[in-house]
């Protein structure tokens, strides 16, 4: 290059602006962290989103996805995040008093849903979420309050990687620890009925019973877990009613659940009704696995 004192006169001079470093993205660094992890497990990358997902047992769809957080987009609100600033990595409770500007916050969100779902590959709960059902169905004593509110939101500082990378390696080591576990159990379809059954609410999922088959295999021991598990609490003086007695509550969970088995055995005996149902869900798992074939590269179906 010639020297300014070399310059012809009347020379054009032209400045280049230095390129500008290329931030790391929301996108980047989920499938950096939590892809580094979910692939070796068999999970693969949903083309054009964040989003992770597994196919077992031919007909469930386990899947992991990560989306920015906005104030109302899912319940539960914010409560502790984690952010790194000034190289110091600390806990940090409702963060309102910084600049919106200068704080961004995420969710990780999980699903176990079946190609028999009319769409399988969006909506999620967060970990903490989860937890709090699984932990109010099984007495697990392993997982308290503040571990459960960790795995709803994480937060880290605008426009600075190593911000966010460290947040997003946080957010993986504590579902790692705290939920996985019981994330991993599921390996089959009745896997999957026994997870929702068990953590989460049963009496929602009646199509997946349908499509079992044998329903009763499920239900049965599960309603068996259901009442045992409810007599212990009563016994340690955990009783959700004051003054209720076991004798009531039991009354009440048989009810319910034998109105739900009806209600199964109804759609059955119905040939009509029992036809159509299974004709729609037949056509979402063959819609749900062309999207598949066309958005997963190297998913076996």
């Amino acid at each position: 290059l010639l020297e300014n004192d070399d310059i012809p006169e009347g020379a054009e001079i032209l400045h280049f602006k230095k390129a500008k470093e290329k931030k790391l993205t929301l996108n980047a660094a989920f499938k950096q962290v939590f892809g580094g992890y979910l692939e070796p497990l068999g999970y693969k990358k949903l083309k054009g989103k964040n989003t992770y997902v597994k196919l077992v047992d031919d007909v469930v769809v386990l899947y992991v996805s990560c989306k920015k957080y906005h104030d109302n987009f899912i319940n539960p609100p914010i409560q502790t995040s984690y952010i790194q600033t000034h190289d110091q990595y600390r806990f940090m409770h409702e963060p309102n008093s910084y600049e919106e500007k200068f704080i961004q916050q995420f969710v990780v969100l999980f699903g176990a849903k079946t190609l028999y779902d009319e769409d399988p590959f969006s909506t999620g709960s967060t970990a903490g979420y989860m937890l709090n059902k699984i932990k109010k169905y099984s007495e697990i004593p392993v997982v308290d309050n503040r571990d459960i509110d960790r795995l709803d939101t994480y937060s880290y500082m605008k426009d600075n990687d190593e911000s966010l990378t460290a947040s997003m390696v946080y957010s993986l080591d504590l579902v790692k620890e705290f939920f996985l576990p019981y994330y991993e159990k599921i390996h089959s379809f009745e896997d999957a009925i026994n997870f929702y059954a068990d953590y989460i609410q049963i009496y929602y999922k009646k199509e997946w019973y349908i499509k079992y088959g044998d329903y009763r295999k499920v239900l049965e021991p599960w309603f068996e877990r259901r009442k045992e598990r409810k007599k212990r609490l009563y016994e340690k003086g955990l009783r959700k009613h004051k003054g209720d007695t076991i004798e009531d509550n039991l009354k009440r969970m048989q009810s319910v659940y034998d109105k739900f088995v009806d209600e199964l055995d109804a759609i059955c005996d119905n040939e009509a009704e029992f036809k159509e149902l299974n004709s729609r869900l037949d056509k979402n798992k063959e819609s749900n696995i062309e999207i598949l074939k066309e958005n997963v590269n190297g998913i076996e179906i």
